[in-house]
């Protein structure tokens, strides 16, 4: 084996593994009225303050970023990231809102996913 196989040979070893994407999550699409706001989350209730850039942006666009929830024994969910989304579709009077479902062992592990609003992001 001559010096420029082996070379090969070395850099197809010490190449660096693809970064793996992650998953992706179906959207379903659930009733507003089905969405709950997470009442154990008090500190990290809606501010007003980004519900006019949401509606702006989807008077642009016509989507809106999906909220995600996780179900609840009632047959309701509960927001754990998006409550301004939840507010600005009920604003515009939609039926239904594109949800990313989740699982959580326990309500209480839920307002620590969400963003808070100081944090909230811009898109």
């Amino acid at each position: 084996m001559g010096l420029l196989e082996k070379a090969k040979k070395l850099l197809k070893k010490k190449e660096a593994p693809k970064p793996k994407r992650p998953p992706v999550r179906p959207v379903a699409m659930l009733p507003v009225s089905s969405l709950v706001a997470n009442k154990h989350a008090k500190d990290l209730a809606f501010v007003d303050e980004g519900l006019e850039e949401i509606l702006e942006k989807y008077r642009r666009t016509g989507t809106l970023e999906p909220v995600v929830v996780r179900p609840l024994p009632d047959g309701k969910n509960l927001i754990v990231n998006g409550e301004g989304r939840w507010h600005a579709a009920k604003n515009l009077g939609l039926r239904e809102l594109p949800c990313y479902v989740q699982g959580m062992r326990m309500a209480a592990e839920a307002p620590t996913v969400r963003i808070r609003p100081g944090e909230r992001r811009h898109d």
